[in-house]
């Protein structure tokens, strides 16, 4: 089951929606996905049902270049390849927080 909602929630991620699992006091605007298990009379059989409420889709905002002393801002937010009002996927964020790590470089040895 675990699988199944994973490939649910990459079916669902390029489109903004940002699943959050359950708990008692959930926000509305997230995916959620529940899974239902329902027992037949028959020996050996079980209905599996996935009840999938879509929330609303995200979309990134401003996006600030901050630690950046080599570079001028422009040409970072050129390379990371995203816009704001773009949707947001997991990808995109996790390219966004690895773009924005500094880089470390030793100096050339003489």
């Amino acid at each position: 089951m675990k699988r199944d909602i994973r490939q649910i929630i990459k079916v669902y991620s390029p489109y903004g929606y940002i699943y959050v699992p359950p708990e008692p006091n959930r926000d509305p605007d997230y995916l959620l996905i529940r899974d239902e298990h329902i027992f037949k009379k028959e020996a050996g059989s079980v209905e599996l049902v996935y009840d999938i409420h879509e929330g609303k889709p995200f979309k990134l905002g401003r996006i600030l270049v901050k630690g950046n002393s080599r570079v001028q801002d422009k040409v970072i937010e050129r390379e990371i390849r995203v816009t704001p009002a773009s949707s947001t996927t997991r990808t995109k964020c996790s390219a966004l927080t690895s773009a924005s790590a500094p880089s470390v470089s030793s100096p050339a040895s003489p």
